[in-house]
């Protein structure tokens, strides 16, 4: 069998700083390929990259534009089109008679929603159109999940007897997690965070915080390091982070993600996730927690979000709801190293449990096997965008923000 992974993202290069996209599309590929189906990762060629992959079971290809997708899939002939990104469901041939899986492991709407109000009608707008195309979604988290069913409602799914949603967390590979002991802690103690500041990522108040205590302890005894810079693919210059200057605080650009994950294995000790919250990190996964966590390290993390819940369960690291309760957390990582490497072992262990690839791929691997078409809803003349002019048209209208506003809240 095989499966066409479409993403705009790379084949994943360990040697450059590398994309969320091509990391997911790496993980998902590694999962397909261990179950013995074939994966053909394909790209818009204005992103270059790779040409080739190190995986015999893995090809590379690139498109210019629909014309050329078109001809590619008809080259490789997939059994499956995995769509890595919603809005490259446009690119896809009008016809193609393949059931397609889409990966919305970021509601970008809400991300849109902090980035560009103005541009939220239409990518609403956008989403009910190519969303009908999909067969089967995967989302990250159970939230997503949650959040997705009013749109495949109103994408005309028919959710009745089966819901066509798997949740694949953002995954990593639990083989290369190394539990600490209490003699790995390192001096000074390294906390570590990173990534591109988005808007609707607000965390200087926590940084302020952390940095105010670490300089309570000894100089030389702690450090923060801030990985940050601007999205791989372009974008605006990203903003400086507003925390206190310092010889505690040490910045650094984004790296290789093979550097990074030597980093985080070899010179890192508490991983670092929070931020304000707001209804789009409720809803979040981090790529950044799954380095984290693949490398041992305990970790930091807003309470709000689901993986909170797991850090918890785990004892893999600390919750947090506001800066101020970090004050007890940073006094228990200085004082205490056996309770860090306590959270090590935790942080291990919810790596092989729930974030390893070879376990979250499973529902994709199940699809691929034995894939099916999602039923749809029978279409009724006056839910029918195409009914025309006049009554028909009207009475369309009407149903059609009904429904929105309903699956919108605004009718309580």
């Amino acid at each position: 069998m095989k499966v066409q992974i479409i993403t705009h993202g790379t084949l994943l290069d360990d040697g450059k700083v590398v994309s969320g996209n091509s990391v997911r599309a790496h993980l998902l590929a590694q999962g397909l390929v261990d179950a013995g189906i074939s994966v053909v990762h394909c790209h818009p060629r204005s992103l270059s990259g790779l040409a080739t992959s190190r995986c015999p079971a893995i090809t590379v290809r690139t498109y210019a534009d629909r014309q050329d997708l078109a001809r590619v899939l008809d080259q490789e002939s997939p059994d499956v089109v995995l769509v890595g990104y919603w809005e490259l469901l446009e690119d896809l041939p009008a016809q193609l008679d393949v059931p397609i899986v889409l990966d919305v492991v970021a509601p970008r709407v809400l991300e849109v929603l902090y980035q560009d109000p103005n541009a939220v009608a239409r990518d609403i707008a956008r989403m009910k159109t190519l969303y009908p195309r999909a067969d089967r979604f995967l989302v990250g988290n159970e939230r997503q999940r949650v959040f997705l069913v009013p749109w495949l409602l109103l994408a005309g799914f028919d959710l009745r007897e089966h819901v066509p949603i798997d949740v694949i967390p953002i995954s990593l590979d639990a083989t290369s997690a190394r539990q600490r002991t209490e003699a790995d802690l390192g001096r000074p103690v390294r906390f570590v965070t990173g990534g591109v500041t988005w808007p609707w990522r607000r965390a200087e108040a926590f940084f302020d915080r952390l940095v105010d205590r670490l300089t309570q302890f000894p100089s030389g005894s702690a450090e923060l390091l801030l990985l940050t810079g601007t999205y791989v693919y372009g974008g605006p210059a990203q903003a400086e982070v507003p925390c206190s200057p310092g010889s505690i605080v040490k910045r650094s650009d984004l790296l290789p993600y093979r550097d990074l994950k030597a980093l985080l294995r070899s010179s890192a000790d508490v991983g670092l996730e929070v931020a304000e919250t707001n209804i789009e990190r409720e809803m979040s996964q981090s790529f950044r927690m799954a380095e984290f966590l693949e490398a041992g390290l305990p970790v930091i993390i807003s309470a709000r979000t689901e993986l909170g819940r797991h850090v918890a369960d785990y004892d893999a690291g600390w919750v947090v709801e506001r800066p101020s309760d970090l004050d007890a957390i940073v006094a228990e990582v200085m004082r205490d190293p056996a309770v860090w490497a306590g959270k090590s072992r935790g942080a291990c262990r919810l790596a092989a449990d729930r974030l390893d690839y070879r376990v979250t791929t499973r529902p994709l691997v199940d699809f691929v096997r034995n894939p099916t078409r999602a039923p749809r809803l029978p279409r009724e003349p006056w839910l029918d965008p195409g009914a025309g002019t006049g009554w028909r048209a009207t009475v369309h209208a009407f149903f059609r923000r009904s429904v929105e506003r309903m699956a919108h809240g605004k009718w309580r």
